[in-house]
């Protein structure tokens, strides 16, 4: 033995759970867009030979998926009298009860994004070739805003969430949403606090949206609509108590937030509030970089957007902002609401 050299099992191990990584992705994957969720709407629990039935699969090929989803714990595996089972792990569950709703159509999007992504050719991307699938951003067309704005707004609720609890409404009468989408959150925020008055700031295309969807809501009175650009723009609209960035800054590179930090410091009065409500990248790595990797594609997007705590404590104190409050996410909702205050 003496001519074996000695092994890098921590290469090994650094390169198979990199690897499992991609291997686990691939079962969601797969068990998502199965129709394997589905049987479970009738019954909890299924025998191997029941589940392979119903599916009309593979049965050998079948079996060996069905273990691994209950390797990951996406499945329930228990034998009795030699007869395997199968039910869904708790999680699952969880994911069937929300099927069709906004985490589910979320987590259908990223999965579709990325099998999309999985079709280029990286080598040919990084040397500079037209890309298949792409976006346009900031959106140019009516019908670009309409799928924005419905992503916006199907996964508005964890934000408009940690606002809602975690920011003092009482101190303001006044808000304007920077980038506020079809106006879902201003009008969340508006029945919860009737005393706001709240102005949605978007750009034009989005700024027809939101008004339709505040005049449905029958809101049109508390909750107004102003039409612009605020990259462009010279400067934000003027005379509001709080300036609300809900999901805005995690988009834009270093430099571009603190053009918009400074813009909002210049609108705003001595005393006047900014509410950044944003997942921090310390608080959810995962989202951060399956995001980032999507932008890879996206060459509107710029580099490193993603931002944790203390970067965002730091833009906000060299544009001139106190902070006021931090209140970090959590497991049930990783968005943190960092609130600034102008001095």
């Amino acid at each position: 033995m003496d001519n074996i050299q000695d092994f890098p099992h921590e290469i090994r191990r650094f390169a198979f759970s990199t690897l499992a990584g991609g291997v686990r992705a691939k079962l969601f994957e797969t068990l998502i867009q199965s129709k394997l969720l589905d049987i479970y709407r009738h019954k909890s629990e299924y025998t191997e030979d029941e589940i392979i039935e119903q599916l009309k699969s593979h049965p050998l090929r079948t079996k060996k998926w069905l273990h691994l989803l209950s390797v990951e714990y996406l499945l329930k595996k228990t034998t009795r009298e030699n007869i395997i089972y199968y039910s869904l792990s708790p999680i699952c569950q969880k994911f069937l009860a929300e099927k069709g709703k906004p985490i589910w159509l979320e987590c259908v999007d990223m999965i579709e994004s990325i099998q999309r992504f999985a079709e280029e050719n990286f080598h040919d991307v990084l040397n500079g070739s037209a890309i298949k699938f792409t976006v346009n951003w900031p959106p140019q067309s009516y019908q670009d805003t309409e799928l924005l704005e419905e992503w916006m707004r199907d996964t508005a609720f964890p934000p408009y969430e940690a606002l809602s609890k975690n920011f003092d409404f009482t101190k303001v009468s006044t808000v304007l949403d920077v980038g506020g989408g079809d106006g879902t959150i201003a009008c969340n925020l508006a029945k919860r606090f009737p005393h706001l008055k709240i102005c949605v700031f978007n750009l034009p295309h989005a700024a027809t949206l939101a008004t339709h969807n505040i005049q449905k809501q029958g809101l049109a009175d508390r909750v107004k609509v102003i039409a612009g650009d605020f990259l462009k723009d010279n400067e934000l609209p003027k005379g509001f108590d709080l300036m609300i960035f809900s999901r805005v800054l995690w988009d834009w590179s270093h430099e571009t937030s603190a053009m918009l930090l400074h813009k909002a410091y210049a609108a705003l009065q001595t005393g006047g509030l900014i509410a950044i409500t944003e997942a921090f990248l310390e608080e959810n790595r995962d989202c951060s970089l399956v995001l980032e990797y999507r932008y890879l594609f996206w060459d509107n997007f710029e580099a490193a957007v993603f931002k944790s705590g203390k970067e965002y404590e730091e833009l906000l104190t060299n544009v001139g902002f106190k902070v006021a409050s931090f209140h970090r996410g959590r497991a049930s909702n990783v968005f943190s609401v960092l609130v600034g205050q102008k001095s």
